[in-house]
């Protein structure tokens, strides 16, 4: 991971504890910047393999709108969309974060 990306792991996994997610691990996380792509790697308390996840996003002056998420767990896929159609898939970007994506 580069310097990015470990500032983005860093606040995501933040942003999961505080709300009460410990038991998500963020492995890993890669940045495609070129494609508008975002892969990450969660362990999961309780599972025995990784969850792999990609999402497609766009950016604005200081927030990424996620604008599709796919899952290695299909169940996980449909939970996800359903989430963020229901809750919002814009989040606002960390503190020095804006214009770095």
């Amino acid at each position: 991971m580069n310097m990015t990306e470990k500032m983005i792991c860093k606040a995501i996994q933040s942003r999961l504890s505080d709300q009460g997610l410990d038991w998500v691990q963020l492995e890993s996380l890669t940045v495609d910047r070129e494609g508008k792509r975002i892969n990450a790697v969660l362990d999961l308390e309780g599972e025995s393999d990784s969850v792999e996840l990609g999402a497609g996003y766009e950016l604005a002056d200081s927030s990424i709108k996620i604008v599709d998420v796919e899952a290695s767990r299909r169940w996980m896929t449909g939970v996800l969309s359903m989430v963020l159609a229901a809750k919002g898939a814009e989040f606002p970007l960390p503190d020095g974060m804006q214009g770095s994506m």
